[in-house]
């Protein structure tokens, strides 16, 4: 499967990680597995990383559906590990400004960056 997570309670951080091909469902049917996740809560951040994907099949109208099932809370901090890797930049720089570009969606190149920046005060929506 190119997507799984696991859940940090503790510290309230979801860590879903994608590998290899990212087919336009996949994304969708990782967080309906989390959304049904009895150790999820909708206010947990999360950290998602791309390092392993070696391509993506998602386009803007498979954001606007991921946005609809999209299982956080509004002040959710959301981390996006990509690299150097400009595609995958791009697809997710539209989910940001899908987002109305929310402060809450940051991009990052390593993940120490990024668990840095969820582990701050919470995020509060425009």
């Amino acid at each position: 499967m190119p997507a799984y997570y696991t859940i940090d309670a503790g510290n309230r951080i979801v860590r879903t990680i994608f590998t290899g091909v990212v087919a336009h469902s996949d994304p969708a049917n990782n967080n309906l597995k989390l959304s049904h996740d009895p150790a999820f809560e909708p206010t947990f951040s999360e950290l998602i990383e791309f390092n392993d994907v070696s391509d993506i099949q998602v386009n803007s109208t498979d954001l606007l559906a991921l946005l609809k099932l999209d299982p956080f809370s509004e002040n959710s901090r959301r981390a996006f590990v990509v690299g150097s890797r400009n595609v995958i930049y791009g697809i997710v720089r539209m989910y940001e400004i899908l987002r109305n570009e929310t402060p809450c969606v940051r991009i990052f190149e390593t993940a120490d960056e990024a668990l840095s920046w969820l582990t701050m005060d919470r995020c509060i929506a425009r």
